[in-house]
């Protein structure tokens, strides 16, 4: 490596490539680990806006209304108070089953056209007489259970019925929303929510089936115990839409320039997701920048095929989905064009691609590093040798210190002794393993 400034140069344009090379390194890695989801159907759960009922208990900002006294609510349900289906006189109940006047999928239960005479049993010391034949009386000759029947259907049954499908309808959406909140909090950080707009269906030219969601927001599920109203909001760490192309080979996507373009205007979108009219011109721009045969459709509902030309459409859902690395892979891909434009590589990260003496500056200069702290006394418990001894003077000129042995040689000894010493420095300790097993040998001693 040259001397004096050139020198200096040299090495961090080395540092810098060997840095990049590393964040490169790890966003392939990234990409190879994580399974590429092509086809909305294979999450955990899928619940799309133009399925919630436009009724009283029920709101969505997909629908283009706004409320003022709450407009951080994207979609609310409230819960459905469904009721039985209303008694029938005695006379009736005999004529009708239950299980039909529970059914309010019907257009009207049946009465039944004949019923058993109801017999009274009398007591008789032959056990081995013959049951009793059982005799019926006809419909027929009681017609005016139809007159009671017809007035019960149009007054009470059939009032109950239209009522009891609009809740079922509500109940349907909003039993498929708290199945989402509850796996998400059983789940944990592994499971995430978003809201999806924007659904490419397309045959892809790689003959890959695809039926993703463009843009996505993380959102949060919200559920009052005391009203049973579940709400769909925005996060608390804050809104940022993010264009998701993974499923998709880079050949089928727009080339740079439009794709830099496109995600500019994502990033001006701002808070204003429900801005249709802003979300559909990022979409239209996606689809007519990856095909001339490109087309969207700003329908909320979702397509029923894949065709082989790019089709989007808003089609806006609520998505419950196993976290993969793609935020990840963002990360490093943000790091790696920071560090192509100049920016300051951090020495924790220096430390990590290159053999640094933290007695010296990183242009070589003399002096130790500030926060390197000087042991005047050594706090070991246990027996120690010099070469253990050196470790702590080692840690006098060195943020990091790599402690190598073939097993027998006392390594976990020597922990102790750096635990206890540290400690009584007043230094804070984090003790960690790939196994548990080494733990315990720690804590057997």
């Amino acid at each position: 490596m040259s001397e004096g400034k050139n020198g200096n140069i040299q090495s961090i344009d080395h540092i810098r490539d060997k840095t990049i090379r590393l964040f490169t390194y790890l966003r392939e890695l990234t990409q190879l680990r994580s399974k590429v989801i092509r086809a909305i159907e294979n999450y955990d759960s899928v619940m799309w806006l133009s399925d919630i009922p436009h009724e009283q208990e029920c709101f969505t900002l997909a629908w283009g209304a706004v409320r003022d006294e709450n407009e951080d609510v994207w979609l609310e349900i409230k819960k459905p108070k469904l009721s039985p289906f209303p008694p029938p006189s005695e006379e009736i109940s005999l004529w009708v089953k239950e299980s039909d006047l529970a059914d309010s999928s019907k257009d009207e239960p049946e009465l039944l056209q004949r019923i058993p005479v109801p017999v009274i049993q009398t007591q008789t010391n032959q056990t081995d007489s013959p049951p009793p034949e059982i005799k019926y009386i006809e419909l027929n000759d009681h017609l005016h259970i139809l007159d009671l029947w017809s007035e019960y259907l149009e007054k009470k049954w059939k009032p109950w019925a239209k009522e009891c499908k609009r809740l079922k309808r509500i109940q349907e959406c909003y039993a498929k929303l708290f199945s989402m909140y509850q796996k998400q909090k059983s789940l944990g950080e592994t499971y995430e929510i978003i809201t999806g707009f924007g659904l490419l269906s397309w045959h892809t030219p790689n003959n890959q089936k695809v039926f993703r969601h463009l843009i996505t927001v993380q959102a949060t599920v919200m559920f009052d115990p005391y009203s049973g109203t579940l709400s769909v909001v925005s996060p608390a760490e804050g809104i940022k839409l993010t264009l998701e192309q993974d499923m998709l080979e880079a050949s089928e996507r727009p080339i740079p320039d439009d794709q830099n373009r496109i995600e500019q205007k994502i990033s001006e979108i701002g808070d204003a997701i429900w801005d249709t009219a802003k979300i559909e011109e990022v979409l239209r721009s996606w689809v007519y920048s990856v095909s001339s045969e490109g087309t969207y459709n700003r329908d909320i509902t979702k397509p029923v095929e894949s065709p082989h030309k790019p089709f989007v459409s808003y089609s806006p859902a609520i998505i419950l989905r196993k976290r993969t690395g793609r935020g990840l892979v963002k990360v490093y891909q943000d790091i790696i064009e920071q560090l192509r434009s100049g920016t300051e590589i951090p020495n924790g990260v220096i430390r990590v691609v290159e053999i640094i003496d933290d007695r010296h500056g990183n242009d070589g200069s003399s002096g130790v590093i500030s926060g390197i702290n000087e042991f005047h006394e050594i706090f070991f418990p246990l027996p120690a040798n010099d070469e253990q001894k050196r470790i702590i003077e080692t840690l006098n000129a060195h943020q990091g210190v790599l402690v190598q042995g073939p097993p027998g040689t006392g390594k976990s000894h020597t922990i102790i002794n750096l635990i206890c010493h540290l400690l009584a420095t007043g230094k804070k300790v984090l003790v960690t393993s790939q196994t548990p097993r080494a733990l315990k040998v720690l804590k057997g001693k």
